[in-house]
């Protein structure tokens, strides 16, 4: 897994919550309101939500800033070297998860 095991340990419906948000793409493409279709909203804000959250833990638990070619392939809480990478450039930036 590229970005680490342990975001389905903290988040097991991820793959799931994926396809439901998947099928509610057109009504969120027609500009339907939250209470047309809050269950949809509610599935977009975990997907949201959730990989935040493993983002702050993963920073918490893994050095990013061992991305060198010298340094391990895969983290189990950051993944790979290119999502160290990656997380790193945010960090050094100040630059928020969102963006």
């Amino acid at each position: 897994m590229m970005i680490g095991s342990h975001i389905l340990e903290m988040y097991p419906t991820l793959v799931e919550d994926f396809w439901e948000f998947h099928q509610q793409l057109a009504n969120y493409s027609r500009g339907l309101p939250r209470w047309m279709i809050s269950s949809a909203y509610e599935m977009r804000d975990r997907l949201l939500a959730n990989p935040k959250a493993w983002n702050r833990m993963a920073q918490q638990h893994s050095d990013c800033s061992k991305h060198g070619i010298d340094d391990a392939d895969w983290d189990e809480f950051s993944g790979t070297r290119y999502i160290r990478a990656h997380q790193d450039l945010m960090r050094t930036h100040k630059t928020s998860p969102p963006a």
